[in-house]
């Protein structure tokens, strides 16, 4: 019976410790990705915004030969958390808190990420890390940035 209950402690102490929180509130998670970097020609956000959106929504027809046709939304939660960060850092922009340079440079970097992710198999630790880090620009920004593309 005691190693029973060893056993459960042992496990409540590893749960516990998974879901530490640091002073900020913040986890303590340090992921750290890589994906293969995607070769592309596309240089300014706009165009990168758009092959994104390219990848993430596609239209099939639901029988061949009719008109009409679906919408099918692929790996969404990476779309939803550039546009999280695009909205966010655009209102800086705006205020004046970040220059236009920086705003490229990030969104940039965010897509480039973004579009390596939408073409990886093993993506789904980065979109959860995108789920759970929904609607907090900092953690968001936190995972892009720590996401390396391998050439």
């Amino acid at each position: 019976m005691s190693k029973k209950i060893a056993m459960v402690i042992a496990l409540l102490m590893m749960v516990v410790a998974g879901y530490a929180k640091t002073e900020n509130g913040e986890n303590n998670d340090t992921n750290t990705f890589a994906f293969w970097a995607v070769s592309d020609n596309a240089n300014s956000v706009d165009e990168l915004f758009k092959q994104l959106k390219d990848l993430t929504f596609t239209s099939e027809q639901l029988v061949p030969g009719d008109p009409m046709k679906r919408t099918v939304i692929n790996k969404g939660s990476i779309y939803k958390a550039v546009c999280h960060v695009s909205k966010s850092l655009k209102a800086e922009v705006k205020d004046g808190t970040m220059s236009e340079d920086e705003y490229n440079k990030t969104m940039a970097h965010a897509l480039r990420v973004g579009i390596a992710a939408f073409y990886a198999d093993d993506s789904k630790t980065f979109e959860d890390a995108l789920k759970n880090s929904k609607k907090n620009l900092d953690q968001e920004l936190a995972i892009f940035n720590n996401t390396t593309l391998k050439r």
